[in-house]
């Protein structure tokens, strides 16, 4: 008994041969015109690679103050740190000149804070920015 083979003089055959000898040539004539290509291409440039690009900050991570004055850096005061009821810390920045119910309220709504917890954050983070301020003041001028 013999095994079923592939009749290699059906048209079908033919067809697919055929097709990937067009292939393989016009691989060929399309490396061979990259390779001319290439040539012109060394010659180098004073200009730089890649232009300076600005990245995108999503608005949640937008400051609004940050984006008036974006070359002037802020400074940093301390880091409240909140752990939730899950044991998840949060951590938020505190800047000099942040408005301590601005940043309580975003604070408060991204964690569904109560609202007497928001207005505790508000109290908490006002007396620690004066504080703060007070002290970094006080560093200055001695």
């Amino acid at each position: 008994m013999t095994t079923p083979h592939l009749n290699m003089t059906h048209g079908f055959v033919h067809h697919i041969i055929r097709n990937q000898v067009d292939r393989d040539n016009y691989d060929k004539k399309v490396k061979a015109s990259k390779g001319q290509e290439k040539r012109p291409l060394l010659v180098s440039s004073n200009k730089p690679k890649k232009p300076e690009q600005r990245h995108y900050v999503p608005p949640s991570h937008r400051d609004s103050s940050s984006q008036q004055q974006p070359a002037q850096k802020k400074q940093h005061l301390f880091k409240f740190v909140y752990e939730d009821q899950h044991g998840e810390c949060h951590h938020l920045d505190v800047f000099k000149d942040d408005n301590a119910r601005d940043l309580a309220r975003q604070f408060g709504h991204n964690l569904s804070l109560s609202v007497p917890m928001t207005q505790a954050l508000e109290d908490f983070l006002e007396t620690h920015v004066r504080d703060k301020e007070a002290a970094l003041k006080n560093n200055g001028t001695s």
